[in-house]
């Protein structure tokens, strides 16, 4: 229907996303994305692994499919979703080499025994001046949360 609707505007339009479910009862984080990855999960000993399989942007091919992928947490795991703004801030010397991944792989190590406000000021932080401006070219959103049990 979103393919259907867009195509009708004779325009190249798309959006990517990421649609994540947890459930605090079983312990697990469903999720499924679309045109790129926008989430990192961060276990408590610090082994970060990337979120979910990534399917086709929305709206680029009609009767697209997507695939979701779960994973077990426990307490102290900390997930991480962002916009591209962060994975494709590009590096200060020739504005050609992408942040990726693995950089915010690297982060999500570095800042991970900080608080979560803490870590967002750190990787903001981190990111532009990788970028080497003060402020970043493209839209820059993050959503963490950290599992905690109650007592």
């Amino acid at each position: 229907m979103l393919y259907r609707s867009i195509n009708q505007m004779r325009r190249t339009w798309f959006a990517t996303a990421i649609y994540c479910l947890v459930d605090l009862a079983d312990k697990r984080i469903k999720d499924s994305q679309a045109g790129e990855r926008h989430g990192v999960f961060c276990l408590n000993s610090q082994h970060v692994s990337l979120v979910g399989a990534v399917g086709p942007a929305l709206g680029l091919l009609p009767n697209a499919g997507y695939t979701d992928r779960a994973i077990a947490i426990k307490s102290g795991d900390r997930v991480l979703l962002y916009t591209d703004g962060l994975s494709a801030a590009t590096d200060s010397v020739n504005n050609s080499i992408n942040f990726g991944e693995c950089g915010v792989r690297v982060l999500m190590r570095k800042h991970h025994g900080c608080s979560l406000p803490a870590m967002f000021d750190g990787i903001i932080a981190d990111v532009i001046q990788y970028h080497g401006a003060k402020e970043i070219d493209d839209d820059l959103c993050l959503f963490s949360f950290e599992l905690t049990e109650r007592n």
